[in-house]
């Protein structure tokens, strides 16, 4: 018999997708030894706001995870 999952919220939804982002960096931070170090860390929190920068300039459309979630895409700020 099949089993049913449980229903999650689009939030739900978006903080596993990005929690399986975060996931790499924290393997590659595993790698170099301690992660409570301070430079390690701070390789993380960079890594994972480059990610995030690398993730939405290689999206085949603007917006698609937010799309995916059902979130409205946030418009551009006039520069």
């Amino acid at each position: 018999m099949a089993r049913e999952l449980p229903s999650l919220t689009r939030e739900q939804l978006l903080e596993l997708d990005l929690d399986l982002r975060l996931r790499m960096c924290w393997d590659a931070v595993s790698s170099l030894g301690d992660p409570d170090e301070i430079p390690h860390l701070a390789a993380l929190l960079r890594w994972a706001y480059g990610q995030g920068y690398w993730d939405c300039l290689t999206e085949p459309r603007r917006g698609a995870l937010y799309r995916a979630h059902g979130f409205a895409v946030p418009a551009r700020r006039k520069g």
